[in-house]
This record gives C-alpha cells, structure tokens and sequence, in this order.
C-alpha cells in the first residue's frame, strides 16, 4: 500500500501534474502537530481509522501501481534465470558434441558396423551416465547403536583421524595409529636434524 502511494505520488511529480511544492505545503495543516497522547485509548483508535491525509491520487492509480509492483514480484530473479540459461546451453553444447562425435564414428569407413555400433552404444551410455553421490562417512558414537544407512559408511573417531592424517601428510607411508613412546619419537626427530 505505502508502496504503491509513493510511486504513484513520484510518477506525479516526474509528469509535472504536481509541484514539490504543493506536496511540502499540504503536510502542514491544523492537524499535523495532533498530539493525542493523553486522548482516551477509543478516541485515539477512531482517530487513526478516520484522520488520515489526503492524498492527491485517485484510486485508479493506486491500483495501477499496485498491479505493477505485484508484476515485479512475479518477475524471476535475474541470477536465477542467468544460472537456468547457463545450464540449458551448456546441455545443448553437450548435445551438440555428442551429435558430432556420432556423425564421425558414423563416417568412419575404418570400423566395420559391429565396432561403430558398440562406440556408438558406448558414447551413449558416458551421455545418460547418472552421477551417484559419494557415499558419506558417519562418525559413530560413543554407545554404539548407530547403523548407517544405504550410501554411508559407518567410522569411528579413531579411523576418520586417521584418514585425515593421510591426507595431511600426503599419503607418505603412514600406517595408522600411534608409534612408540613420546620420549623415543622426538629422539628420533632429534637426531635426524642437522647438527
């Protein structure tokens, strides 16, 4: 509602059918100042349904604007339908390749039918490939109980820690696990360093 007043009232002033100054002169008047305060609560509410200004604009613009501002909102987002045209193209790009490669294999005076029939059978089985999520790891906890579900793989603390060492230390011979006392690891790392 305040919406549509505003840009009904704008589209006013742009088409000069209303001075700025016309519309500064109208807010001053023997009701702007009303303090109602300690105006009993019904007087208060019947002032607020019945005092209100008024507007130069007639109800055919407020539903004018109001029908526009409700157009905008139906309106999909602009990076929505960017992202939507980027993957219909990018599928029809993938179409487009897949055709080509089989109009090649097709030409190919080099296979016999059997040879093109199964590149053809294979070129179509890499285009419908269904990709299948990862399955996902599941730390399990302390009181056990927890069974994965299809896809999941149950670990515990020690496992992803150690999968996560791996990782860390790039996959350079590492067994799992701790090693020896602390004492005898930083004598060794010691005495590997230069002296």
């Amino acid at each position: 509602e305040g919406e549509a007043e505003v840009g009904a009232l704008g589209k006013q002033l742009l088409k000069k059918r209303l001075r700025k100054e016309d519309l500064i002169d109208a807010c001053y008047h023997r009701y702007a100042f009303n303090d109602m305060q300690q105006a009993p609560v019904w007087f208060q509410a019947e002032e607020r349904k019945y005092n209100k200004p008024q507007l130069p604009i007639t109800k055919e613009m407020m539903q004018e604007e109001k029908r526009k501002i409700l157009e905008l909102a139906a309106r999909p987002i602009k990076k929505v339908m960017e992202a939507k045209a980027r993957k219909k193209l990018k599928a029809v790009r993938l179409v487009q390749k897949q055709t080509n490669k089989a109009e090649t294999i097709g030409n190919d005076a080099d296979l016999d039918e059997r040879a093109k029939m199964r590149a053809l059978q294979k070129l179509y089985d890499k285009g419908v490939a269904v990709k299948r999520p990862r399955s996902v790891t599941v730390v399990a906890r302390k009181g056990g109980g927890s069974v994965g579900k299809k896809g999941t793989k149950v670990v515990d603390k020690r496992m992803k820690k150690d999968m996560n060492a791996r990782v860390r230390t790039g996959n350079r011979n590492f067994k799992g696990g701790k090693k020896g006392s602390k004492s005898k690891t930083t004598a060794a790392v010691k005495a590997s360093l230069p002296v």
